[in-house]
């Protein structure tokens, strides 16, 4: 993990853009995790959600979550980023937080999404920091020290 730390640490210190950046980072958590999907959403000032990087999601599904408000019900980037907390969810097939958003996670094989949320130093959501997986599970102790050091 210092690996990579060190590079995304560069890469802001050379005055890289945000998107390539972020790019850079899900790509090589990716590799760390490769049984993992990666993905960062932004949070706009209205409480939607926008994909920023999720190198490894069809374009078809950053396309269908872009502009979801946030809250309770709303899977696990949505539900996290509204109440500020990460949301663990096993099991998206049977989930109410993704009654309405499951079919396509599903359709790509991802079964179980947990999400953080990013805050700012005025402890505002800027956004959310998730791992999909395609198995029914949770995050390991592991993967929460890395989602953690991200974050």
């Amino acid at each position: 993990m210092l690996e990579i730390q060190n590079t995304i640490l560069e890469m802001v210190a050379k005055g890289e853009a945000l998107k390539p950046t972020t790019d850079r980072l899900c790509a090589e958590i990716e590799k760390l995790l490769p049984d993992i999907v990666c993905s960062i959403l932004w949070l706009d000032r209205n409480g939607c959600l926008h994909p920023l990087s999720s190198p490894s999601l069809p374009d078809e599904y950053c396309a269908a979550i872009d502009g979801a408000p946030i809250g309770p019900m709303v899977g696990s980037c949505g539900t996290a980023a509204y109440l500020r907390a990460p949301v663990a969810v096993t099991d998206i097939q049977t989930d109410p937080r993704w009654a309405d958003y499951r079919g396509l996670p599903l359709s790509k094989d991802l079964k179980a999404c947990w999400s953080t949320p990013i805050c700012g130093g005025d402890d505002r959501v800027l956004g959310t920091f998730a791992f999909y997986y395609r198995e029914n599970r949770g995050p390991t102790p592991a993967e929460q020290r890395i989602v953690d050091t991200c974050v």
